[in-house]
């Protein structure tokens, strides 16, 4: 009994749980310490580096990262990272043609690697080589009615093809495309692009340049045709006034193209013309109307005429009967007197001064006679000078003097 209450106060006392402590304490300590340095996997994906590759080669189809699982003590995998690790490929004294290598890789101090997925790399070695082609031309289509190709040029005429040795021996020449239609609306040059006989996607093969440059010009021979211009008057001129010719500059146009179309011009319209109310001559620049629609407007070697309306006025005539015959003028003798007294007068003017005739008086001139009796000439005027006095019916008259 004695022996078990000994033991128990031991167990409560100060000092064996300061003792229980301490040993706990290191128990825990020397746990979390085993945890930090045991070792553990971790895979990463590590970049892989192509070394001592020959002078003129390159490589193709050849893989660019393999998975490299590593071993080592779990905090220092922790702060690993995918730069901490190497993997390279030895391409010393290779040829051209597929290869499979081995895969080198390299871990820090206290890091060991496992495995490398893939273990080998496959690789194609190729030799790059220079060749030079001349550039030709190839022409797709045909070139409509009356066009042709009649002088070309490529710059530069060749090209540097830089690629795989085995793909170049399988080019034996280079092209640019392109098709009459392109150098009917083209300005005598283009920009084309190098074409190779290949199809797909090609690697390790460049063009210098990727493309030449192709001018020309063309020959056009179509079928002519003189046309005639046509021209729309519209309105009349002042009613005082008429047309005396209208010209056309130029009368007729020589149209080009293809047979089919100028078949179907037989004269080509200019725009109407206005000519209402006009007084005097004028020249005017007409556009001409497209023929047959706007797929001919290119025919067309020109795009306005110059019209030229001529106007002069009108001049009418008519007879005034029944003009007295006034005294104009002095003399020795104070009074005169007219046989006959009245005379017809035919004047002219325009037709507007006619409709409203003015007044017109006719005279004769007895300044210096000294004869009582003397045939004088008959003269007339209009008031306002709007009339021409183009005859006197008749002309002359005899003049008596009254003397009482």
């Amino acid at each position: 009994m004695r022996m078990l209450e000994r033991i128990d106060a031991m167990l409560n006392s100060r000092l064996f749980l300061r003792i229980a402590s301490v040993v706990i304490a290191v128990l825990i300590w020397l746990y979390a310490a085993g945890e930090r340095n045991a070792e553990t996997v971790k895979t990463f994906e590590v970049s892989l580096e192509y070394r001592n590759l020959g002078v003129g080669l390159t490589l193709s189809d050849a893989p660019d990262k393999v998975n490299v699982q590593v071993t080592g003590a779990r905090n220092i995998l922790a702060a690993m990272t995918p730069q901490n690790l190497i993997a390279t490929v030895d391409l010393r004294d290779l040829g051209p043609g597929r290869h499979t290598l081995p895969v080198t890789s390299l871990a820090p101090s206290g890091v060991r690697i496992t495995t490398v997925t893939p273990p080998y790399a496959e690789v194609q070695v190729l030799r790059l080589i220079e060749k030079t082609l001349p550039v030709s031309l190839n022409m797709e289509g045909t070139f409509p009615e009356g066009v042709s190709l009649e002088s070309s040029d490529l710059d530069p005429r060749e090209v540097l093809l830089r690629g795989d040795e085995a793909l170049l021996q399988k080019i034996q020449k280079v092209t640019v495309v392109t098709t009459p239609q392109e150098l009917i609306r083209g300005e005598g040059f283009l920009e084309l692009p190098v074409r190779l006989p290949l199809s797909g996607r090609v690697e390790h093969l460049s063009v210098i340049p990727k493309s030449v440059v192709f001018s020309y010009t063309l020959k056009r021979d179509l079928p002519r045709r003189e046309v005639p211009l046509r021209m729309h008057i519209l309105g009349e001129v002042d009613p005082d006034f008429s047309v005396t010719s209208i010209t056309v500059d130029p009368p007729s146009v020589i149209l080009q193209g293809p047979s089919a179309q100028l078949d179907l011009i037989d004269q080509i319209d200019l725009m109407p013309l206005d000519i209402s109310g006009m007084k005097e001559t004028a020249v005017f620049s007409i556009d001409i109307v497209p023929p047959v629609g706007n797929d001919n407007e290119g025919l067309l070697p020109i795009r306005s005429a110059t019209i030229r309306v001529t106007i002069s006025p009108k001049s009418e005539t008519r007879m005034i009967s029944g003009v007295r015959v006034g005294i104009s003028g002095k003399s020795i003798y104070p009074n005169w007197r007219v046989e006959p007294g009245t005379v017809e007068v035919v004047v002219k003017g325009l037709p507007s001064a006619l409709e409203n005739l003015p007044e017109v008086e006719a005279y004769v001139d007895v300044t210096n006679l000294v004869s009582r009796r003397a045939t004088v000439p008959v003269r007339a005027r209009s008031k306002g000078g709007a009339l021409e006095i183009v005859e006197i019916r008749p002309p002359n008259v005899t003049a008596y003097a009254i003397v009482d």
